[in-house]
């Protein structure tokens, strides 16, 4: 099997050094009958899960798995994915996550493109226990740990590979500085298509920690309510930002953020609310830096402004600079760029994008690179980095990179789309559109649906005559209007869905709520429907969990639902 990776390396050559398998081998040696995996009723220890995972790198390496071989991995939260990750990583292969409820040809086109010939799914890996034992080389430190694929603003996504000895120079700094020890739990909260699942899984899995899943058919809404005994979570802000206010496990000693730019207001909620030592942590990284870049202990002194995103972390270089690469003085706003030992390989198959932003480094050891993240930053006096925002066109929605580019040119296929621009708006993402035909916004969405991503179809579609356009005729953003929400559905007829309506209207900003409208259609998302799911249960007296909401999209459906039945708390 010939793999399909393009890239200018060198052949990997079996060198000494460590790997995430080496380190979560020397664990399973120390602490074979710890609880490495938890989910529900079912624990598994150290050894089992390092059988299961040398059951199917044995079954993979008699498929042709080796150094830079890529297997996709379409498998959601579950033991099966932690097993497949590690047995893949055993075969010496790299993997290739995929989120299985991505369509189908955006699911298609990662494979493809990453060249996998082999793929994976839950009942794969189910049926690979009991492979014969084999003793398996270690992988090679210079070898593809895994691709993960990122939003593409020339229409595709473009994956991003990351070698085995950048990832553990990340999970070495994490095993440091989170200190995950026996007797901690930490929650698997990230899809596999986003690189936050590594720094769950990895420092845990190499630090004697049990790692927690949910559940099918929970999240984490619902197990902090059951009263779930976890230590450490990492969590996108916008995320954490929705569960203030819940009930925290007792034991949680460390809350990890990132994804999102983090406000000060957040921070005054958080500290009057935990009323206790719960160490905040904020980080930065782009997945081209391999999961995060910088870091920083938050404090209740950094309420009162912009927290910083940190420092760099060890082995980490950070520059910030202007348009010639050269460093600003401090306070001033440059370019965040990033060197050092965390940097990932490259763009898989794309040597053009992969020399535009991984550059030589001008202040780095000869032969060095950097990366130019696009984002902008300034140091602060005391040497710390803010966030400041992006120097192109690419967005953050809900702790999800988009690239518009790629989204509007989804809408300019539709046959009576003639302009697009897409937008965030209010933490959504907002869709302007001109016709030259018939079409309704919930078509449009339909139509971006069959290709990307949830995350990636717009919340709100507005239909404009003509885009407004500035003097030098380039697109006014700044004039386009607020998208408008529907009001044409059916008034509230009983008390509940007269409270209900309103708590939707506050939590998404309207006006009015209709007791037929649909919540997502609304402009709803996950993580407006934790803060939903958070609210409710105290009005209704139950528990209602997140399934709940989805299943019961309008006002209406919602009320019978909390007025007639649901899980009864504590």
């Amino acid at each position: 099997m010939d793999a399909l990776w393009t890239m200018t390396r060198p052949t990997p050559q079996s060198a000494p050094g460590e790997t995430v398998i080496s380190l979560f081998e020397d664990q399973v040696r120390s602490t074979p009958d710890l609880i490495a995996v938890s989910i529900g009723d079912e624990e598994v220890s150290y050894a089992e899960l390092s059988a299961r995972a040398d059951s199917l790198a044995v079954t993979l390496k008699a498929r042709g798995v080796g150094p830079d071989i890529p297997v996709a991995l379409e498998i959601d939260r579950s033991l099966e994915l932690v097993v497949a990750i590690l047995g893949v990583l055993k075969a010496g292969g790299a993997y290739v996550p995929i989120d299985p409820g991505y369509p189908a040809e955006r699911r298609s086109y990662m494979r493809t493109d990453s060249g996998a010939r082999i793929l994976l799914t839950a009942d794969d890996i189910r049926r690979s226990a009991g492979s014969p034992p084999e003793q398996l080389p270690l992988p090679d430190p210079a070898a593809f740990a895994y691709v993960i694929y990122t939003s593409g603003s020339t229409g595709r996504p473009k994956g991003v590979a990351v070698e085995h000895r950048s990832l553990v120079s990340r999970i070495t700094w994490m095993r440091e500085r989170f200190a995950p020890r026996p007797g901690d739990r930490m929650y698997q909260h990230a899809s596999v298509s986003f690189d936050a699942h590594a720094e769950e899984i990895f420092p845990c899995l190499t630090s004697g920690a049990t790692l927690v899943l949910p559940p099918q058919g929970q999240d984490l809404p619902d197990l902090l309510a059951a009263g779930i005994d976890l230590t450490v979570l990492d969590l996108p802000t916008s995320y954490w930002q929705g569960l203030i206010g819940v009930s925290w496990p007792e034991r949680l000693r460390l809350v990890i953020l990132g994804a999102d730019p983090l406000r000060g207001a957040a921070l005054t909620t958080w500290y009057d609310s935990v009323g206790r030592d719960v160490e905040l942590i904020n980080t930065y990284g782009p997945t081209e830096a391999t999961i995060i870049a910088t870091a920083a202990t938050l404090s209740p002194a950094e309420a009162g402004g912009r927290p910083p995103i940190g420092f760099p972390l060890t082995d980490t270089r950070v520059y910030v600079l202007d348009e010639t690469l050269a460093k600003v003085p401090t306070g001033a706003e440059g370019e965040l760029c990033i060197a050092g030992a965390g940097l990932a390989h490259g763009y898989l198959n794309n040597p053009g994008l992969t020399a535009q932003r991984f550059v030589p480094d001008p202040y780095g050891p000869p032969g060095t690179y950097m990366y130019r993240t696009g984002d902008l930053a300034r140091t602060r006096e005391d040497g710390a980095l803010e966030f400041v925002g992006r120097v192109d066109g690419q967005i953050k929605v809900r702790g999800f990179r988009v690239e518009p580019g790629e989204v509007e040119i989804r809408l300019l296929e539709h046959p009576a789309v003639r302009r697009a621009i897409v937008v965030a708006r209010h933490d959504a993402l907002v869709a302007y559109v001109v016709t030259a035909g018939e079409v309704t916004g919930e078509e449009l969405k339909v139509h971006v649906g069959a290709t990307l991503p949830s995350h990636m179809v717009p919340s709100a579609v507005s239909f404009l005559a003509e885009m407004p356009l500035t003097l030098s005729g380039k697109i006014d953003r700044d004039a386009l209007p607020d998208p408008s929400a529907p009001l044409d559905s059916a008034l509230p007829a009983t008390p509940m869905e007269e409270k209900i309506a309103a708590i939707w209207a506050e939590l998404l900003g309207l006006e009015r709520v209709g007791v037929l409208d649909d919540f997502f259609a609304l402009g709803g998302h996950s993580l407006v429907a934790t803060k939903l799911a958070v609210w409710l249960t105290p009005l209704a007296g139950r528990h209602v969990s997140m399934r709940a909401i989805f299943d019961n999209r309008t006002v209406r459906d919602l009320a019978a639902y909390v007025e007639e039945g649901g899980e009864h708390v504590g």
